[in-house]
């Protein structure tokens, strides 16, 4: 009954998760045209495949051959817009407080190539709170399970916004022109 309910007549694009089987489908690049001759990347990346490959040496490669897939797609691409999708947060608060191990390295990995190559927004899922942060000029937006109450996962270097109504596992995003 979900396929037919008007709201959701709408595009489509997940990412691999956590409990999904990696395939060579799990990262992609849709270019969408917006009016007056803009157009947006929507970049989905597998953040399970970037988690530390030195603990698993055949993931190593594969993480390097898709941070250049990364790299090469922002280098060529002729958008306006940039956002990048993934699983897993980037975010320093939520490194800091969630435990160094998989974030921090994807934090070093992926934020400085979003940084160079100009990526506008980062969308994330499955942290167990909702949380939109300006870190470096990119915004990061974080899609929860759960919400919690309290604000204990600030940090002192990065602006954040709550949201207390997002916890159902989706995010409509809409875009204009001028603005996202």
């Amino acid at each position: 009954a979900f396929h037919t309910y008007p709201p959701l007549q709408v595009p489509w694009y997940s990412v691999v998760g956590t409990h999904h089987q990696i395939d060579e489908t799990r990262y992609f690049r849709k270019q969408i045209p917006i009016p007056l001759h803009h157009t947006m990347d929507i970049i989905g990346i597998d953040t399970i495949g970037l988690q530390d490959p030195l603990k698993n040496v055949s993931l190593e490669k594969d993480s390097q051959d898709q941070v250049d897939w990364l790299k090469q797609t922002l280098v060529d691409t002729t958008s306006d817009w940039h956002i990048v999708i993934g699983r897993h947060s980037l975010n320093k608060c939520q490194v800091e407080n969630f435990g160094k191990g998989t974030k921090q390295h994807l934090h070093n990995l992926l934020l400085p190539v979003f940084l160079k190559y100009g990526v506008h927004v980062y969308l994330h899922g499955h942290e167990q709170f909702s949380l939109h942060v300006q870190d470096k000029g990119i915004t990061c937006i974080g899609n929860p399970v759960h919400f919690f109450e309290n604000n204990s996962h600030a940090c002192e270097d990065e602006t954040y916004s709550w949201a207390k109504d997002a916890h159902n596992g989706f995010i409509l995003y809409r875009v204009c022109p001028l603005e996202m």
